[in-house]
């Protein structure tokens, strides 16, 4: 176990500039960034000693740690990888609060929209090796389908998919393969007719670009997607324990989602995705040392452990804009980072005017980010199973990137954003104890109301379903007991806790408080 570090263990020679003075600097060096992105050359970054690297693995270690003790997520794995190898790669705390089982090395990840960065790069060697061009109309690629009144797919291409400028929305196709299941893949060209259309065709992120790109694929190669990027991009990589698929896998190995109590523990949530729904805009499963191995072979041009598992000209054409985000788009900023375009899969843009490439994924309480920093060769993998964990993924990478950059003040900072965090977190938590608890009447039994994810669940007996709240009467809960609506009258002391539970005309009396949890922020 690691020392806890100071705050500000790491200082630095470089004089601070003004407030004032790095703000402009910053601004423009983020223009530059952003506004050249297709013709920044690489650089080779000096190699990182094992004294710094150390330092910076303690310092890391010791914010998740920390996270961890804040009751921000349950688990975590964070991996660091500089031009060549890894730098450091470790799992902290539980993958299954239910099974009490740790997170580990062989601990399997779902990383949710990150693998749209595995079918962008895919689709690119796919038309590579057709000899086809990303603008070509769609129409040419996918012949004979059926598209919404209104959509002229001759003046659509490939690259408006994988660059989110189609003009379509989230429709059934995307509601079926992420979420239902319930129509297979064959069909999904038929349910593109189905897809809601936009009011512009500016750059809009969701789904349906990447289940096209599945679609082009499933046309040009007989065994589909899946088979595509395992054969041209897994295999060739070495990523053995990355997977399209759940059926086959130890489950015992994967990382489950979890829902918070108001006193902060956690419980573990059932993973609800089969092979059905493990589609081509959020569907892998993957290790932390496999998403390691994708980040570096992505942030060398392709090379992996001193060859060249993908074409240099493959991996650039990914991280070379498609489609430009408008001025007044609100995705261009996402938690510290700027974005200014799509490539192929990926995300295009800044951190504080350094070049970033980066691909996020969030799905229930999953948070998977992976990103990189060509020009300085260093990137990041942080990956978290609790729903207050996501921001503190970007935390760690903002972290390791301010400590690259040289800047004093890296390791205090991202301990004020995490205590900053904390204490909104403790705030709901502490805000949901009023309502929380578990409530005794004999002729009744044990009710037990809980907050998930805002949500106020009640638990009697063997039911399990949410309450919602009655517009006219703030205190009075609606319950939907197997088709007969229950309503539920909350009683509250003079601090505003909720201290009985009325039902059927029977009102039971609080037996147990949540307590907030003892580790709070300082």
């Amino acid at each position: 176990m690691f020392a806890t570090v100071h705050h500000r263990c790491f200082v630095s020679a470089r004089p601070r500039l003004p407030r004032v003075l790095r703000l402009i600097s910053a601004a423009l060096g983020t223009i530059a960034a952003t506004s050249t992105l297709a013709a920044q050359p690489r650089t080779t970054s000096p190699a990182i000693s094992p004294v710094l690297a150390a330092q910076l693995e303690r310092a890391v270690d010791s914010l998740v740690r920390r996270a961890l003790a804040l009751q921000l997520t349950p688990g975590m794995s964070v991996a660091v990888v500089t031009s060549g190898r890894v730098l450091f790669a470790h799992g902290h705390g539980i993958a299954d609060a239910g099974e009490h089982r740790a997170v580990d090395a062989r601990t399997l990840w779902y990383v949710a929209s990150t693998s749209k960065s595995y079918t962008g790069v895919a689709t690119l060697l796919l038309a590579t090796r057709d000899a086809m061009s990303l603008e070509t109309p769609i129409s040419t690629w996918l012949p004979g389908v059926t598209w919404p009144d209104g959509v002229h797919p001759d003046s659509l291409t490939l690259a408006d998919f994988l660059g989110h400028t189609h003009g379509l929305g989230n429709g059934p196709l995307v509601v079926q393969a992420a979420f239902v299941g319930a129509i297979p893949e064959a069909a999904w060209p038929q349910l593109l007719a189905t897809t809601p259309r936009l009011a512009s065709r500016a750059l809009r992120y969701n789904n349906l670009g990447y289940n096209v790109a599945a679609m082009v694929i499933d046309r040009r190669h007989a065994r589909g997607w899946r088979d595509w990027i395992d054969a041209s991009l897994l295999r060739p990589a070495g990523l053995r324990d990355t997977h399209a698929r759940v059926s086959g896998l130890d489950q015992r190995r994967f990382a489950r989602p979890h829902t918070q109590r108001a006193d902060g523990a956690w419980d573990t949530v059932t993973f609800p995705k089969s092979d059905a729904t493990m589609n081509s805009a959020g569907g892998h499963l993957a290790t932390l040392g496999d998403l390691a191995r994708w980040t570096l072979l992505n942030l060398d041009e392709g090379r992996l452990d001193g060859r060249q598992v993908v074409p240099a000209h493959i991996v650039r054409d990914a991280q070379r804009p498609l489609r430009w985000h408008a001025a007044d788009d609100p995705g261009r900023r996402y938690a510290y980072f700027d974005r200014a375009a799509w490539g192929a899969g990926w995300n295009l843009g800044a951190y504080e005017g350094a070049r970033m490439v980066s691909r996020f994924g969030s799905y229930l309480s999953f948070r998977s980010h992976l990103s990189f920093l060509p020009d300085h060769g260093v990137g990041v993998v942080a990956l978290s199973n609790g729903e207050p964990g996501g921001p503190v993924t970007d935390m760690v990478a903002a972290l390791v990137y301010d400590w690259v950059l040289g800047r004093p003040d890296a390791v205090a900072q991202a301990h004020d954003r995490l205590t900053a965090h904390a204490r909104s977190a403790l705030v709901s938590r502490t805000r949901s104890l009023r309502d929380t608890g578990t409530f005794h009447h004999p002729a009744l039994g044990t009710l037990v109301l809980h907050d998930v994810r805002g949500v106020l669940q009640l638990g009697w007996g063997v039911l399990r379903g949410p309450t919602i709240p009655l517009s006219d009467q703030p205190d009075a809960r609606r319950f939907d007991m197997a088709g007969n609506e229950l309503t539920l009258r909350l009683g509250r002391d003079s601090s505003g806790t909720v201290h009985t539970v009325t039902v059927l005309g029977l009102t039971a009396s609080r037996v147990h408080t949540p307590q907030p949890a003892p580790d709070t922020p300082s």
